[in-house]
């Protein structure tokens, strides 16, 4: 395999109204997709990405207000971090 880069992530969130609200109104994604999971059709699928959805600047989240909360252990991300344009957009935080 010859990887040439990340397409796109994805998470699971407990609620995607909140979820939205954050990437979307917090962190300035632009809201390319909504659709539903294929697998599963009561579950939301967003996907969020640059103002002209570039692959590689995707990031996607399934609403999933069952699952169990953040458990430790192994076969997980860590954490997921956003480039930000300059020194001075990370003062909000």
């Amino acid at each position: 395999m010859n990887n040439t880069g990340i397409h796109h992530i994805s998470s699971l969130v407990g609620n995607i109204h909140q979820a939205y609200h954050f990437y979307h109104h917090i962190l300035g994604l632009k809201l390319t997709l909504k659709t539903v999971n294929q697998e599963d059709s009561s579950m939301y699928h967003l996907f969020f990405g640059d103002d002209d959805g570039r692959f590689g600047t995707e990031y996607t989240i399934f609403d999933m207000p069952n699952h169990p909360n953040h458990r430790n252990g192994t076969n997980r991300l860590e954490r997921t971090v956003f480039l930000v344009k300059n020194f001075e957009a990370l003062e909000f935080w």
